[in-house]
């Protein structure tokens, strides 16, 4: 390749990258998902179920949750159950539906 093609390749992926930057400024920020959810990491530790928190915290910022008191008093318990019982056992997602009322 020619010394003026690698340069122009060169100058046209740095101004492609700053117009990413300046449509993103901060991309992480734009991409993170809920990590708080007063009580539910402790909810889910002690029933030996912490494997289930991704998705637990998935469901609790859809539906603008970040407490556990606030899913009890929305009645969104028995959805959060619904939403990771492919990662629970019968007896433990029975044990947190009832925990969440």
């Amino acid at each position: 390749m020619h010394l003026r093609v690698r340069v122009r390749v060169r100058v046209r992926a740095r101004v492609k990258a700053r117009a990413r930057v300046r449509a993103n400024p901060n991309p992480i920020q734009q991409t993170t998902t809920l990590t708080r959810c007063t009580g539910l990491p402790e909810l889910l530790e002690e029933l030996g179920v912490a494997d289930a928190l991704p998705k637990a915290l998935a469901y609790c910022e859809a539906q603008g949750a970040d407490s556990v008191e606030l899913l009890r008093e929305a009645g969104l318990g028995d959805e959060l159950v619904e939403s990771v019982r492919a990662e629970l056992p019968r007896a433990k997602a029975l044990v947190l539906a009832k925990r969440l009322r």
